[in-house]
């Protein structure tokens, strides 16, 4: 997909805005909540789902209050609800609507549109799943939700690219190998400073430092700056061989 400049500027303000995020659970949060950025949305939600504990846990947004009668009411039609049939069946990271598995006409008639989406006055939603493990017995995904329209294919579209900066983030943050209290010891004992691990982490991403510096509010210039401190540092003379080092180094994930 081609992204336009006003999409590709999103993305890097969600970049930088989740990068600084230390634990799994408020980077699905405040992804989450940035999303209104890409998709135009009612209401909003994290759902995790454990089949193995038959346990859920649901965040509403904006109106978190109604977050525990959602997950009981989520919990009593889950088996029904046909997003979640199909990822179960199926595994596979893919954005995917209501609409997708069934007609809207059959949906309506559906436990699942009586129990859930009627009390909270949502006809249409689309699924952006974030992690779901190889049996398909946990995972947690984004379901955004409107009243008036369905979602569209442009939209779908959309949600994937979002989608890909979260997932990232995601499997980053939930390593074995990255432990964020050494990456702090690390970087204290290379003297490598806070703004100079802001750049690598970007870094990490491929992009190049026009990008970089978009997403710190810094000029290209500085960004280049940055960089050759902390390759003096890092003693490396590349990219590749910066990464390299700081990965070895625990510094980044």
């Amino acid at each position: 997909m081609q992204l336009d400049t006003s999409t590709h500027e999103k993305l890097l303000d969600l970049s930088w805005q989740l990068a600084a995020v230390r634990d799994p659970e408020t980077l699905l949060r405040e992804a989450s909540i940035a999303s209104a950025a890409f998709i135009r949305v009612d209401s909003h939600g994290v759902t995790e789902i454990n089949l193995r504990t038959n346990s859920i846990r649901l965040a509403v947004f904006p109106d978190e209050h109604w977050s525990p009668l959602a997950t009981a009411c989520l919990t009593k039609i889950m088996e029904d609800h046909p997003v979640i049939r199909s990822y179960n069946s199926t595994p596979r990271l893919m954005p995917t609507r209501v609409t997708d598995h069934l007609s809207q006409r059959e949906f309506e008639d559906s436990p699942t549109y009586a129990e859930l989406f009627v009390p909270f006055g949502m006809r249409f939603q689309m699924n952006v799943p974030i992690y779901l493990d190889k049996n398909a017995t946990s995972g947690a995904a984004f379901a955004f939700n409107r009243y008036d329209n369905d979602f569209t294919h442009e939209e779908l579209a959309q949600a994937r690219t979002y989608q890909t900066v979260v997932v990232s983030l995601h499997r980053a943050l939930t390593s074995r190998a990255f432990d964020p209290a050494k990456a702090d010891i690390a970087a204290q004992r290379m003297k490598v400073t806070a703004r100079e691990l802001d750049v690598l982490r970007l870094l990490v991403s491929n992009m190049t430092n026009v990008s970089i510096g978009r997403a710190l509010r810094i000029s290209p210039r500085t960004v280049n700056k940055h960089l050759e401190n902390a390759y003096r540092k890092l003693e490396v003379r590349s990219r590749v061989e910066a990464i390299e080092r700081c990965r070895a180094l625990g510094l980044l994930r």
